[in-house]
């Protein structure tokens, strides 16, 4: 394995990961560490003439001590991707809930004014994917291969879809997962009025379906709205998928709509359980 932090607190985190990890380990990982010249933006491997021979089909780890815009991480991220590793798993001790890439764990999301101080040497770990990365959808991807998962009432929305909602409504967000150069899924949601998230449409490309991709970007959906101080998450799930939303938690809340003769159900889940129902804002009702 090798692990490949950035930059100088990215290199702290490594060390304080080795002292955990122990000897055993320490002799099977090899560091690369990365740095990013933010004159030149640009990417180096530091004292690595030739950072594809150690990079080249191995299992890499990507280390930070913050992800702040997204902007360095997804950098680091593509410069290791060009180098052809077998897989990618990264890790920031905070991660800011703006930003443009998630890592694959993460010890705590904070809002993109606030700060965090840990008093304890435990800290919490949370984790999305083992491997791959979670990344907002950006213009350059326009020129990617959509996901196609069979359901023509999805497959008809285009990148350029996507982004023209984002830009003209800042309260909506698409994220995508991305694994070995090409993007497998994505999840798209606005907060809505009472200040809750309306889950627009979760898709997973049919080459990928059944390996618990959509499952986990409900997870940060719901990481997502927990961190604007949402109550709750709704959607609309065809006939199907209801069985799947609710081995996730949802509810159905009695309504549905037939549109081009597919059923929609509308569901819901609470977020905060310390609330009651009569507390908890249900959209339509």
């Amino acid at each position: 394995m090798v692990w490949c932090p950035i930059g100088l607190s990215g290199g702290v985190i490594a060390r304080e990961a080795m002292c955990v990890a122990g000897e055993y380990l320490e002799s099977k990982i090899k560091h690369v560490p990365i740095d990013y010249d933010r004159t030149t933006e640009k990417i180096s491997f530091l004292g690595e003439p030739d950072p594809k021979a150690n990079i080249a089909g191995q299992r890499i780890l990507l280390l930070d001590d913050t992800v702040h815009s997204g902007s360095t991480f997804w950098k680091s991220y593509q410069a290791v991707m060009e180098l052809g590793p077998a897989e990618i798993t990264s890790y920031s001790l905070v991660v800011r809930v703006g930003a443009s890439i998630l890592p694959n764990y993460f010890g705590l999301m904070i809002g993109d004014y606030d700060r965090a101080v840990f008093l304890k040497q435990a800290i919490p770990n949370n984790r999305l994917f083992s491997c791959g990365c979670v990344r907002k959808l950006a213009d350059a991807d326009q020129r990617r291969a959509k996901v196609v998962s069979g359901e023509d009432f999805v497959d008809k929305f285009s990148w350029g879809d996507l982004l023209y909602e984002m830009m003209t409504d800042s309260r909506r967000q698409t994220y995508v997962y991305e694994r070995n150069g090409g993007i497998q899924a994505f999840v798209n949601f606005r907060i809505v009025p009472g200040d809750d998230v309306l889950i627009d449409a979760l898709v997973t490309d049919k080459s990928c379906q059944g390996q618990g991709i959509a499952g986990n970007l409900m997870r940060w959906a719901e990481t997502y709205a927990r961190n604007h101080h949402c109550a709750t998450v709704h959607l609309w799930a065809v006939d199907e998928k209801k069985d799947f939303y609710k081995k996730r938690g949802y509810e159905p809340c009695g309504q549905k709509r037939t549109l081009d003769d597919t059923t929609y159900h509308f569901m819901r889940k609470k977020l905060l359980y310390n609330l009651p129902d009569d507390h908890v804002h249900t959209m339509g009702a």
